[in-house]
């Protein structure tokens, strides 16, 4: 992506890509002329004249949202952060000068932020709901910020760094109510960090971690582009690596019947774009008192057998918190991802049909179980080779499995060719 030249261009750019019947559209706006609340309202007006020009098929009858209700809350914001933007700002800059590090649930694989992602989600137990619910009240705290904290943790643990952060899109109208009757919604990005001492128990951290994140929200309406400014020239500058969001319900599509009692429903198949890492979304249905977990995680650098583990691993460190919250962080163990891939692909047969096949590749010992294709088992010993190829014609690229009794040629249906080529070597390499 080329900077901006605003000696003679605008400060805004649309990018569209259209294929078939859909279309795809990027707004890349530069960060002097635009902040969150003007973006806002760039895509609500902008989305407006869509709407008129498909019903229309011109502009002449489009009628631009009257910006009174932004130009209300933007006052408010204003008047509030008048009133406390120095000491909001010493609090930042304590705050980041102890360092913003940069932490990978696998610092083995390459840094490939942004980009499809891959999708796994969990429902917790009823029983697990209500133990954390129960915990919650016993330490004076709230379920939000013990899965903050849950989530840091794991973030601790697999990276092994004792300073960690996600970042958190905050609601700023639970700190402006007066802005909630005419405002939709009004969010500000805080990264929300955390010094892990392995002496302390699980308890410990807890009770003391919630206090500080009490800190931050309190200091959540101070606006994310200053905050950026204030992070030390030498440190880390992605503060959107790790995204933790409770209760968006966007991606489930049933606000409206949840709240007339319907059951919650998530979409595993939800490979949506994605801008870090990792998001980890939490969802409570208070009606069938239950909480959910939605982890995606950039498919550049995770397959889908990763996040299948990652997101058991975080439900078992939950378990562990509300079971035994009074053993040292240092014991806790991050069970190592299983020594498998698998995936969904299509096989090409004899007649140049294909045809749908789930392949678990294994990491055998000696000569075990390398590959099961649906529930054929392949052993080592019988495995001469496998590579990758593209078709000349249609790019399709396909991994071609070499046995002493067969052939397959398989085509990738699930995921990206270029990470199960690097997972495919991770898994056996000696």
């Amino acid at each position: 992506m080329e900077p901006f030249d605003l000696k003679s261009r605008g400060p805004v750019r649309f990018i569209y890509h259209t294929n078939g019947s859909s279309m795809r559209i990027g707004i890349i706006c530069n960060h002097i002329a635009f902040d969150i609340l003007a973006l806002s309202m760039l895509l609500e007006e902008f989305i407006t004249c869509l709407k008129s020009f498909y019903k229309y098929q011109g502009l002449g009858q489009v009628t631009i949202p009257a910006p009174l209700n932004h130009i209300s809350a933007a006052n408010i914001m204003d008047r509030r952060l008048k009133s406390s933007l120095s000491a909001m700002k010493s609090f930042w800059k304590r705050e980041l000068s102890k360092g913003v590090p940069l932490i990978g649930i696998d610092s083995t694989k390459p840094c490939q932020l942004h980009g499809l992602c891959v999708t796994a989600h969990r429902q917790m137990s009823t029983e697990l709901h209500n133990e954390l619910s129960k915990l919650s009240k016993t330490l004076r705290t709230t379920t939000s910020k013990i899965m903050m904290s849950t989530y840091q943790l794991f973030l601790s643990l697999r990276s092994g760094n004792r300073r960690v952060f996600i970042t958190l899109p905050k609601d700023l109208r639970s700190s402006l109510p007066e802005t909630k009757n005419v405002m939709e919604c009004l969010i500000n990005h805080i990264p929300v960090f955390a010094d892990i001492e392995h002496s302390m128990s699980i308890k410990d951290f807890l009770v003391t971690n919630s206090k500080h994140i009490n800190d931050i929200l309190d200091n959540s309406l101070f606006p994310y582009d200053e905050i950026e400014k204030l992070i030390p020239e030498d440190a880390n500058k992605d503060l959107y690596r790790h995204i933790l969001i409770f209760n968006d319900y966007t991606f489930v599509d049933q606000l409206t019947a949840m709240k007339e009692g319907a059951a919650l429903q998530l979409n595993e198949t939800d490979n949506k774009h994605i801008l870090g890492e990792s998001f980890l979304f939490v969802v409570t249905d208070h009606n069938a008192q239950t909480t959910s977990l939605k982890l995606q995680l950039c498919a550049e650098m995770y397959s889908q057998s990763d996040v299948e583990v990652y997101i058991d691993q975080i439900i078992e460190l939950l378990q562990e918190t509300l079971l035994q919250p009074e053993v040292k962080i240092g014991q806790l163990k991050m069970v190592a991802p299983k020594k498998t891939l698998e995936g969904k692909f299509r096989r090409e047969t004899s007649t140049g049909g294909l045809k749908d096949l789930h392949v678990k590749f294994l990491k055998p010992d000696n000569n075990g179980v390398m590959l099961i294709l649906d529930k054929k088992k392949i052993m080592r010993n019988d495995v001469i080779q496998f590579n990758f190829e593209e078709r000349n014609k249609s790019g399709v690229q396909i991994l071609k499995l070499e046995t002493k009794k067969k052939i397959y040629k398989l085509q990738f249906s699930d995921g990206n060719a270029d990470s199960w080529k690097q997972n495919l070597f991770d898994l056996y390499r000696k």
